[in-house]
């Protein structure tokens, strides 16, 4: 591990499109995640307020994650000693499931007010 580091000080030029990649997916995973937990908290402490931006909040991390987990994200790095491999799919599976509680809070609390028509 220490000899990857090495290299990557010595040339980063040849570990960057898989650094930036990795950090494209932390950024847009934290910002995902941040939204369904926004959506999600305004929905419990406000059940009454500001509605459909409660609702695009949670819609947009529910498609993206949808997405994200639905996608085949290999992300692989080599190195002399060792080997790195991981499915970047799994990250969105959090902000997928916040949303989605987000989503179904949001429909309970619009039933609650007669928002919605009853199914």
């Amino acid at each position: 591990m220490h000899q990857f580091f090495k290299d990557i000080i010595d040339d980063p030029s040849e570990y960057l499109v898989p650094i930036l990649i990795i950090g494209v997916f932390v950024i847009l995973w934290s910002g995902l995640s941040l939204m369904a937990v926004l959506s999600l908290r305004s929905t419990l402490r406000n059940p009454h307020t500001k509605k459909y931006r409660r609702l695009f909040l949670a819609l947009v991390p529910l498609l993206v994650g949808g997405f994200g987990v639905w996608a085949h994200l290999p992300i692989s790095l080599d190195s002399e000693n060792w080997h790195l491999h991981f499915d970047a799919r799994w990250l969105f599976v959090l902000p997928l499931t916040l949303a989605g509680s987000a989503l179904m809070f949001w429909a309970l609390s619009c039933r609650k007010t007669d928002q919605l028509p009853p199914s």
